[in-house]
């Protein structure tokens, strides 16, 4: 998607990240918050449906802004909901190692006996 696009379409604000529309399209009006909050495997990440397809908000700010698609977008705070500009940082490879919600037991053994595995397997 083109820069100039989406800087017709979105105004960012660099100090606090957020994305608005700045022109009225289907329902959303002129000044409201682009996209929704997506959470996924744990991780919350903003979203923004542009042109019957869906984006990544940071990647978007990436191209407003550089005008290049990177592969991955790093949030150095480690909040993906923040898209200030002086907290994402463009990278070329996939980053693999973002949060993960802690997964949960389904199988929840008595007490006595996961003691007697814990002992058992060591």
């Amino acid at each position: 998607m083109k820069a100039e696009y989406l800087n017709d379409i979105l105004i960012y604000n660099a100090e606090t990240g957020a994305l608005n529309w700045s022109e009225k399209k289907r329902g959303k009006h002129r000044g409201s918050t682009a996209g929704y909050v997506r959470v996924q495997r744990g991780l919350k990440t903003r979203r923004i449906n542009i042109d019957e397809s869906n984006y990544r908000a940071d990647k978007i700010i990436m191209q407003m802004k550089t005008g290049i698609d990177p592969v991955d977008v790093i949030h150095l705070d480690g909040d993906y909901l923040n898209n200030a500009w002086d907290n994402l940082q463009p990278v070329d490879f996939i980053v693999r190692d973002k949060p993960r919600a802690k997964p949960v037991n389904l199988y929840k053994l008595p007490a006595s006996l996961e003691r007697s595995l814990q002992e058992y397997f060591g």
